[in-house]
């Protein structure tokens, strides 16, 4: 079986050691793995790669992984395991109330693992969907316009031409729940690269009735 048609699994987890166990495992056992080390960087590859499954550590360095599952069920269905230390029936309830599909608490066996993967991809395939699913169809709200399938801003009709990270970030940075906050950290590239998105940003604010969405252009770059 070649790569493209094996499930790709997204480690987010911190601990190096627990990381290369997980998967060294995961790859013995025909999974394409990517690992990062924290919040930011797993919510980028979520959108940029779009993972079959996520495999999630709590307690990373940047930002809570309650945060991380809370941004990524705003626009993905994709299955999400939490794989934490933390024991507490209130840390487990709260991860499984944002969205996460399972939770396995460290220390963990590789059989159990394995098991809890092949569950979580099992009812994916039972509910129809897939990782080319997990993220679908057209956010709109004025002139903006965000295609998921086809990781595309556009404005006025416009294409916006923005990277995979430019669109990343337009997605991970801080938004409201089910609303994307359009936004992007590559600033340099973005004003000499896509001056609608520049000016459209810059000048005004775009609400979404109480839903707050608010689209600034990041001023300080």
């Amino acid at each position: 079986m070649n790569n493209a048609a094996k499930p790709r699994v997204l480690l987010v987890e911190d601990d190096l050691t627990v990381q290369n166990l997980v998967s060294t495992a995961l790859d013995l056992h025909g999974y394409v793995v990517s690992k990062v080390c924290n919040g930011q960087a797993a919510i980028m590859d979520a959108v940029s790669h779009g993972p079959s499954l996520i495999m999630l550590d709590l307690g990373l360095p940047d930002i809570d992984g309650i945060e991380v599952i809370t941004k990524i069920r705003s626009w993905s269905a994709v299955p999400i395991i939490v794989i934490s230390a933390r024991t507490e029936d209130s840390d487990k309830i709260a991860a499984l109330d944002a969205g996460a599909d399972d939770y396995l608490t460290k220390p963990f066996g590789t059989v159990e693992l394995l098991a809890r993967i092949r569950t979580a991809l099992r009812h994916t395939r039972t509910d129809g969907t897939s990782d080319g699913l997990a993220m679908t169809g057209e956010y709109h709200v004025g002139d903006l316009c965000i295609d998921y399938n086809k990781h595309r801003v556009f404005l006025a009709g416009e294409d916006t031409h923005l990277t995979p990270n430019e669109y990343a970030h337009a997605l991970s940075v801080n938004h409201s729940p089910r609303i994307p906050y359009i936004q992007t950290c590559r600033c340099s590239s973005l004003k000499s690269r896509s001056p609608l998105y520049r000016s459209h940003v810059q000048n005004q604010n775009l609400t979404h009735g109480s839903g707050g969405l608010t689209v600034p252009y990041p001023q300080n770059c």
